[in-house]
């Protein structure tokens, strides 16, 4: 199988990311959900990316928890 210049360099970034650690989370949220959650990860970006404005919001959020 002969991969694109972008997605071998998807594979290799989610490749670096799982050794690192990082969890890959594929997740569907159902838009009553996702419209009470709009609110507070627009200022993160929620609009255009929703994915990372909630791990950003989730983080912001999680600051003060002691872990």
């Amino acid at each position: 199988m002969i991969l694109t210049a972008q997605a071998e360099r998807q594979r290799e970034r989610r490749e670096y990311l799982r050794k690192k650690g990082y969890r890959c989370l594929d997740i569907s949220i159902e838009p009553k959900l996702m419209a009470r959650l709009l609110p507070y990860i627009r200022p993160y970006g929620g609009d255009t990316h929703p994915g990372y404005a909630l791990v950003a919001w989730l983080n912001a959020e999680l600051e003060d928890v002691p872990e």
